[in-house]
């Protein structure tokens, strides 16, 4: 988990629409705490379905879609410097 660290409200506001702008989404408000992750896009999919699909009756897309679950999950917190 990163953690980015603003000076204000405002500030804190603005970086985390930038984030959902990106894809994240709100996962706790305090300290607000965002994540993102993807399943694969759909021709990676459609490759690993014509390639391995017909001999796994698709469970090598659900293996897929986990193993991009976990390679491209991303949390962030985005805290107010308290000075």
């Amino acid at each position: 988990m990163r953690t980015r660290t603003v000076t204000d409200e405002r500030e804190r506001e603005a970086v985390a629409d930038e984030y959902q702008r990106e894809g994240y989404s709100v996962v706790a408000d305090d300290p607000l705490t965002l994540e993102s992750y993807d399943r694969g896009s759909l021709l990676a999919h459609t490759v690993v379905f014509f390639t391995l699909g017909f001999w796994t009756l698709g469970l090598a897309n659900l293996a897929y879609a986990w193993y991009r679950q976990r390679k491209s999950h991303d949390k962030v917190r985005i805290e107010v410097r308290g000075d």
